[in-house]
């Protein structure tokens, strides 16, 4: 029993009890059917102890504060370990929780659609914290990367602001979500957006994005970035004159003429579509983290110098043999 309802026209009944206000100990307390706290707004049923969640002017509804519990630290366990839902409903995780907590038989443990609703229930909670959060602040930075998994790929995003009166400085996921098919641009794009419109950020609340030196995010940025400049159709009159010459009566008259023809080039045009209305992105940062380790394994490795790789080995040995002795 995780609830129980009682009617207050039954209130009066010798099935309740009235406990001193200094019987708090629930393993010393006689078998009864049922004893109530008036003074703790609580209820015994069964030995367990139930703590009341509504009281209007007919009933009263009590739920298992043991239940509670075990429903809490169940649901933290799942999250914080990343195990599937279906992990509260197999049969030898169900007899560790009721060794553990010792509750009886008669107490329904969480099953996955208790927990997918507690699931629901925090993401709403932590989304409205979150934004208002950000609403509060000027301006905050963010991070963005993409890893892969089990062939699934996943894209992350946190968001990073210092407290304008206090210094505090505070970090927080803004989302981690499935990139179905390549890893493009375009795609990159649509996810970084639909993050940030999740939480109600203004690209102009973003100071900048950081992401690694993945040539797909630079390319994201160049395109999208509100900051970058996109180019845009310019060479319509010149294309409407093009289209005069090519189809003017007068030049299949004096077709003996020479026809002054303008050569357009055609990437000029096909790269000037204009993205900014349907993604908007902030302005883009590598990290300098990673750029430094590129130059440090990527670029070091195609020295040709013979005493620079002559010095270089001997000191990233010394330096090995040194990190090694503290392990």
């Amino acid at each position: 029993m995780n609830k129980f309802i009682i009617s207050k026209s039954d209130s009066s009944t010798n099935k309740k009890q009235k406990l001193q206000t200094q019987s708090d100990d629930i393993d010393e307390l006689e078998t009864s059917n049922e004893i109530s706290l008036k003074s703790t707004n609580c209820y015994i049923l069964d030995r367990q102890l139930f703590s009341v969640i509504k009281d209007d002017d007919k009933n009263i509804s009590a739920q298992c504060q043991m239940c509670t519990k075990v429903t809490t630290l169940v649901f933290e366990y799942i999250v914080e370990e990343m195990r599937p839902m279906v992990t509260c409903e197999k049969p030898s995780f169900r007899r560790l929780i009721k060794g553990l907590s010792g509750i009886t038989e008669n107490i329904h443990l969480p099953d996955r659609q208790v927990m997918l609703k507690e699931l629901k229930l925090k993401y709403f909670s932590y989304n409205c914290l979150l934004t208002k959060l950000i609403s509060e602040h000027n301006f905050i930075c963010t991070t963005a990367d993409i890893w892969s998994c089990n062939n699934k790929s996943y894209l992350g995003m946190t968001c990073h602001f210092i407290n304008e009166n206090t210094y505090d400085r505070s970090s927080y996921v803004l989302g981690c979500r499935r990139i179905k098919g390549s890893h493009t641009y375009d795609n990159i794009a649509e996810i970084i957006n639909e993050i940030t419109q999740t939480y109600k950020i203004n690209n102009s609340k973003i100071s900048h994005t950081v992401t690694d030196n993945a040539s797909n995010f630079g390319k994201a940025f160049r395109i999208f970035s509100s900051q970058s400049v996109v180019p845009t159709y310019s060479n319509s009159s010149k294309h409407s004159d093009l289209e005069r010459n090519w189809y003017d009566d007068s030049c299949s008259d004096n077709s003996d003429e020479e026809v002054e023809i303008e050569v357009i080039a055609m990437d000029s045009i096909l790269s000037s579509v204009n993205y900014s209305n349907e993604y908007s992105l902030p302005e883009h940062m590598t990290c300098t983290a990673h750029t430094l380790n590129l130059i440090a394994t990527i670029d070091t490795s195609k020295i040709s110098n013979s005493s620079y790789n002559k010095i270089s080995t001997a000191t990233f040995k010394k330096t090995k043999f040194f990190l090694e002795s503290f392990k």
